[in-house]
């Protein structure tokens, strides 16, 4: 099976090592792929500005409250 050729993906989680290793296994998967990642839900709001990604991937043990407001306004700003 082939591999999709291009992807953007914007990874939040607050340990470094998590957002590397996901973004190394991304690149494995695809032939490109534009990758930012974020320390908090909080910066994934703006780094998703920045990207406009199509795939978030997002630790939801930040805490429900902030997560799920993050991701509602990602919603919002992605969907414009």
């Amino acid at each position: 099976m082939d591999s999709p050729s291009r992807l953007s993906c914007l990874v939040v989680d607050e340990h470094p090592v998590v957002r590397r290793g996901v973004g190394a296994l991304l690149e494995q998967g695809f032939d490109e792929v534009d990758l930012l990642d974020a320390p908090s839900p909080e910066a994934a709001l703006e780094a998703a500005d920045e990207l406009d990604p199509d795939v978030i991937l997002i630790d939801p043990r930040k805490g429900p409250g902030d997560t799920e407001t993050v991701l509602l306004e990602l919603a919002k700003r992605l969907d414009a």
